[in-house]
């Protein structure tokens, strides 16, 4: 983040069509833009007032849910991308009133609350949000972990380790309260994690259809997915929606959770 400079000034009124006549007709500075906001809702009205020395002083009428926080002249302060600048505050606990708003014309702002408790806003070329999402982080090349509890987890690591094959990757006793296992495969992108917490109760699934899908496009490597489950005492169930039945079969976890062995490609 760069700021490079200051060059507007927000100017809150309660009494808008006074204020705008006091700088037109008193200080003599001429109004040149005036209007209905279309982004910036939380003004009903705004008048533009360009200073010769290239500043703009704007002049705008809260809403009444806003206008406690609006009661003050606000310093806009220009960077050179408000979406990372934004991203870079709220990492330091800045507060941020708003969203952030744009003219779809490559132009943002917002606004926040530094630490002395004054107002502030926040304004400079916004290109794209997922620009700055993507600079911030990638979720693509992240490790991902699907975990949930258990009433009983040797039943459930038995369906997964023996029915589908998945390895023990590490388990622990007692942490904090917690057992845990987790499962998954050596390199794999993903691993699942099962715990149970002593005196509690997780309870079954809360529904037939939260499920994780496996995709196995290959039709023998998929035959051979749903034998292994057969084999191990496990046989397929009517899956809730019945797009899964077409070209999948559906298998129940002893925890009522499902896992479909889907033979077709995945979506992505």
């Amino acid at each position: 983040m760069r700021t490079t400079g200051i060059n507007w000034i927000l100017a809150p009124s309660r009494s808008f069509q006074q204020s705008v006549a006091f700088f037109r007709d008193v200080m003599g500075m001429a109004v040149t833009e005036e209007g209905v906001p279309a982004t910036d809702t939380q003004f009903s009205r705004y008048a533009q007032i360009k200073i010769p020395n290239g500043m703009v002083l704007e002049i705008v009428e809260p809403n009444e849910a806003v206008a406690h926080l609006y009661d003050a002249p606000l310093i806009s302060l220009t960077v050179d991308d408000v979406a990372q600048a934004r991203l870079e505050l709220e990492s330091s606990q800045i507060e941020f009133l708003t969203a952030t708003f744009d003219t779809k014309q490559g132009w943002g702002w917002t606004y926040f609350r530094a630490p002395c408790g004054g107002l502030y806003q926040l304004q400079g070329p916004y290109p794209s949000r997922s620009k700055a999402i993507e600079k911030s982080f990638d979720l693509r090349q992240s490790h991902l972990r699907v975990a949930r509890p258990s009433d009983d987890l040797a039943a459930v690591v038995k369906f997964y380790r023996d029915g589908l094959g998945f390895e023990i990757l590490s388990d622990f006793k007692d942490h904090e309260g917690f057992d845990g296992v987790m499962l998954g495969h050596q390199g794999a992108a993903y691993h699942l994690e099962f715990t149970r917490k002593s005196g509690h109760t997780a309870g079954r699934a809360p529904t037939a259809d939260n499920l994780l899908v496996f995709y196995l496009p290959d039709v023998e490597e998929w035959k051979r997915a749903v034998a292994r489950l057969a084999g191990a005492g496990y046989n397929p169930v009517e899956s809730f929606n019945p797009y899964w039945d077409k070209t999948g079969k559906t298998f129940e976890d002893p925890d009522g959770y499902r896992v479909v062995l889907q033979n077709s490609r995945g979506p992505a």
